[in-house]
């Protein structure tokens, strides 16, 4: 790849890795990151002076999987009967 390509697809990895963050759709677009993160990590020859963005968008992209695992993980148990409490009486545990 030549050097505009590998900056401009760096500064893409980035974009993505913050978008993916959002919890409703941030575990395609993590993918997406981590996917375009390696295409452009091998097809880089040279010095990239956008390291920095193309490293910092793949923590982000990892980042915004964590983050949606999480949020679907605490749905879970927030809506099953492990994530409710014993007392099934009123709100403030009295009957």
């Amino acid at each position: 790849m030549d050097r505009i390509r590998v900056i401009k697809s760096s500064l893409a990895v980035f974009g993505f890795g913050l978008a993916s963050l959002l919890p409703g759709i941030g575990l395609f677009l993590g993918l997406a990151t981590l996917i375009l993160w390696a295409l452009t990590r091998r097809r880089q020859r040279d010095w990239n002076p956008a390291q920095r963005y193309l490293d910092w968008g793949a923590w982000l992209g990892l980042a915004g999987i964590v983050l949606t695992l999480l949020v679907v993980v605490l749905l879970f148990l927030a809506g099953s009967p492990l994530g409710r409490s014993s007392s099934y009486g009123s709100c403030c545990g009295g009957d």
